[in-house]
């Protein structure tokens, strides 16, 4: 299997889309179960390093996947219920539900650098030179990863969940409103 195609199976078990199959190229149907363990519900994935990132809410850890041999080559323990994940500039960041925080892993150590509190984390992006962070108490974080601090919180009130980016905007999402909000 090549990487690509090898990655793509790692995205599509890491969400838990099982059974995933595609023509890729060869004609050949693609499936990969990766076993990440019991219990660990995985719940987004991100890539940095030649690796998938995928944050396992049941067990509080953040998994490095290898796509060209389909294998867990690294587990980062983290704060409880790791969910939104993303990569960007040389670092993952995973925002951490119940351990209300925001975590910088570095992948060249497989280790956490740098912890940021931030209530109950729904999702957590990069983009515009900063890594957002939304809490579903209704506020977008702004962290600045060169100050490692967060440098700007903005209240949206109907709470604050995921989180897109254009060229010139973050979108937030509300689950408690009925309304998305532009930054």
């Amino acid at each position: 299997m090549n990487p690509p195609l090898a990655a793509l199976s790692a995205i599509v078990v890491a969400l838990g889309l099982v059974g995933f199959a595609s023509s890729a190229g060869s004609g050949a149907d693609l499936v990969a179960r990766i076993q990440v363990g019991p219990d660990s519900r995985p719940c987004s994935v991100a890539f940095a390093g030649g690796s998938a990132w995928a944050s396992l809410f049941g067990t509080g850890e953040v998994v490095r996947i290898d796509p060209a041999t389909n294998a867990v080559v690294a587990r980062i323990k983290v704060d409880s219920q790791p969910c939104g994940i993303t990569a960007a500039g040389g670092s993952v960041w995973v925002g951490n539900y119940t351990g209300s925080s925001v975590m910088r892993i570095d992948p060249g150590s497989n280790r956490v650098v740098r912890r940021f509190p931030v209530l109950r984390v729904y999702d957590v992006l990069v983009g515009h030179g900063s890594v957002w962070a939304t809490s579903e108490l209704g506020t977008v974080h702004r962290i600045n990863p060169r100050r490692n601090r967060v440098v700007k919180t903005i209240r949206i009130s109907g709470g604050a969940g995921g989180l897109a980016m254009t060229r010139n905007a973050v979108w937030v999402g509300q689950p408690g409103g009925s309304s998305v909000t532009r930054i």
